[in-house]
């Protein structure tokens, strides 16, 4: 597959501003009978749209190196004998970043569920499953590497694998912090016997790896506050209503409010926070609906069937109807956006 950079990488590796550019460009376009050609499917690609007088191009090798030997005829300059060298080493670092989000999103999708992560010592743990999937590798590989580096002073000149700074066990089960991972990763890309595409995502493991987790550390430590956070602008949202019973909650009110997350706050994590799933209620139905449940996890379908067998007698009369139907909508668009997840183990 050949690969393409935008008109902004384009102009950046030519050392030439965006105008510059299409201006070159619509030079090219304007003689077409001359030697400069800029020709689509093998110089440059439209980036989107169907009006191609307007869409900004996406550029091959090709059509970069066309255009810095047009630049190095009028300039002078000697672009042209260094433009696929940079081409080259701009598509290179543009997968490496790529494959370094890549690996961020996957760590950040092993340690959505607190169940596989503990927090010791200013440190992060992943349970030892999770740090499999994080190597995209499988037990033997991951035990292979640890008894490589195990009291191997030599290694990489740093010190050996120490319990309770690489790795840790809690209850009974190996856990890896982020340094553990890290040496894991140096370790997989330099002695295990795999592919070069395997070898590249474990370099960017060990890139990204400490300071990505260093930051869902923190993250996770305030966890309670941004959940807390979010709770009270639901309520400031909701002008301090009762989405129930439609009462407001004023300093001579005997009620309380709390904000109820209609995808449950231990399994769904990612949406903790979001406020489209937090549901401002008052205290005595949000009980009433959890003794109801009975059960840990809950979905806005939960909530759904608690509305209508036990709290509909709220919503008499041409407007509560309207209310109703207003927040049954909701609960359905929000249970649909979000079922697909409903076992959240990104």
């Amino acid at each position: 597959m050949r690969e393409l950079l935008t008109d902004t990488e384009t102009a950046e590796l030519l050392g030439i501003s965006m105008k510059k550019l299409y201006a070159v460009v619509a030079f090219f376009d304007r003689h077409g009978n001359d030697e400069w050609d800029l020709a689509e499917g093998e110089h440059f690609e439209y980036a989107s749209g169907s009006n191609r007088a307007t869409s900004s191009r996406l550029f091959y090798e090709e059509g970069v190196t066309a255009i810095a030997a047009y630049l190095k005829e009028k300039s002078g300059s000697n672009i042209f004998s260094f433009v696929k060298e940079l081409f080259v080493e701009a598509i290179t670092k543009r997968k490496a970043k790529m494959r370094q989000l890549l690996v961020e999103r996957r760590i950040i999708q092993e340690t959505l569920n607190d169940n596989s992560v503990l927090i010791a010592n200013d440190l992060i743990y992943l349970h030892r499953n999770k740090v499999i999937n994080v190597l995209k590798t499988n037990g033997k590989g991951l035990n292979n590497s640890r008894k490589r580096q195990l009291g191997s002073d030599s290694y990489t000149g740093t010190e050996p694998l120490k319990k309770g700074t690489h790795f840790d066990e809690f209850d009974g089960v190996e856990h890896w912090s982020q340094k553990g991972i890290g040496r894991l990763a140096i370790d997989m890309a330099e002695n295990s016997s795999v592919s070069k595409s395997r070898k590249a995502w474990l370099s960017a493991v060990s890139e990204v790896v400490e300071p990505c987790l260093e930051h869902r550390r923190k993250f996770l430590e305030s966890f309670d506050a941004h959940v807390s956070k979010a709770q009270e602008a639901a309520k400031k949202l909701a002008n301090g209503r009762c989405a129930i019973t439609n009462r407001v909650q004023k300093p001579t009110t005997d009620f309380q409010l709390d904000g109820h997350h209609l995808f449950d706050l231990n399994t769904r994590k990612d949406l903790a926070t979001r406020l489209e799933n937090i549901l401002v209620i008052e205290r005595k139905i949000h009980l009433e609906f959890h003794s109801w449940h009975g059960k840990e996890s809950c979905n806005p379908q939960d909530f759904l069937s608690f509305l209508t067998e036990r709290q509909s007698h709220h919503f008499a009369g041409p407007y509560g109807t309207e209310r109703l139907r207003k927040l049954m909508t909701r609960l359905e668009g929000l249970y649909v956006q979000y079922k697909d997840h409903m076992n959240y183990n990104l």
